[in-house]
């Protein structure tokens, strides 16, 4: 049962994730990265302190000033990822985007299995294979004639740090994961990165906002889905189904990306763009199908009881 939990989290996280690039592309034209971060996480963090109850949030916070880890966990894991991601946005599509992160899945796996004794199962190396054909074919589009606009590498460069930084936080979320809460990860992550981009947005963009008419709703789903929804269903998915298991499903949100992106950005998709992304949904499920029938490596309990809401 609680490998089956940490799947199906797993995997309406990475759906949760889905409008996570197009929605955020659109919102840089109304803020900056950075400002935009501030308003994410603040309105998370509203909403977590409303499911979880103001005394889970003030015990979360309470231990940002005892445990510098969490700190390290927030500002250069959550925080860096979310930064380097949007950055990225402003050079590459969407799905691009996405599709960059699927280095993560490499790495977690080779640091998971050394740090954390975690079996990457046999399926591993031909998903990430595949995966990378279809990503290349989906990326490049050889048929145009393999031409890369200005820019287009910068952010690339961008994507690749944010896929480091997401690796250490998947990694360090499972090292903290037996010592803290869900609860308190999550939240403590968010308090963390949000100071951090506070603290760097107020010099550096002036948290100057120019909304357009669909500011509004664009900004509440950013919040809901991609930030309060996806990073719940994240930390449980590390701790039931492991590190390892969970990076590789990361092909779900790029399938979910391209979906948004159709729709709400409109960007197109060739023929190659879609075989590419069709490579990595098969890998993906091909996957998950084998090895979702061997058993994972055995997970610790957590050393107390999930907190309670506040009534």
């Amino acid at each position: 049962m609680s490998r089956t939990k940490g799947v199906v989290a797993a995997v309406l996280a990475y759906t949760a994730w889905g409008p996570l690039a197009p929605i955020g592309a659109l919102l840089l034209t109304d803020a900056g990265p950075l400002t935009l971060n501030v308003l994410r996480t603040g309105g998370a963090l509203i909403l977590l302190t409303l499911s979880m109850g103001p005394r889970t949030a003030a015990r979360a916070v309470n231990l940002l000033t005892k445990d510098l880890r969490l700190w390290i966990l927030g500002v250069f894991g959550m925080g860096l990822t979310l930064g380097a991601y949007l950055i990225s946005l402003i050079y590459v599509e969407p799905t691009i985007a996405a599709l960059i992160f699927y280095l993560s899945p490499i790495a977690v796996a080779v640091i998971a299995r050394r740090r954390l004794h975690e079996p990457i199962g046999r399926l591993f190396w031909p998903t990430v294979v595949l995966s990378f054909i279809g990503g290349a074919l989906a990326i490049l589009e050889p048929s145009k004639g393999v031409t890369i606009a200005d820019g287009v590498w910068l952010g690339v460069l961008i994507g690749v740090v944010g896929a480091g930084a997401w690796t250490f936080y998947t990694v360090y979320l499972k090292t903290l994961g037996d010592r803290y809460s869900d609860n308190e990860l999550t939240y403590s992550a968010f308090v963390s990165s949000g100071i951090a981009f506070l603290v760097l947005a107020i010099p550096l963009e002036g948290m100057r906002i120019s909304p357009s008419p669909d500011f509004a709703w664009r900004l509440a789903v950013y919040i809901i889905f991609p930030s309060f929804i996806a990073f719940q269903l994240y930390t449980i998915a590390i701790r039931h189904a492991g590190a390892a298991f969970t990076s590789v499903l990361l092909g779900i949100e790029l399938a979910a990306t391209a979906v948004f992106s159709y729709f709400l950005t409109n960007e197109p998709f060739g023929f190659e763009k879609t075989i590419g992304i069709g490579l990595i949904l098969v890998a993906v499920t091909g996957f998950l199908a084998g090895e979702t029938g061997r058993s994972l490596p055995t997970v610790p309990e957590q050393p107390h009881a999930e907190p309670q809401q506040d009534q």
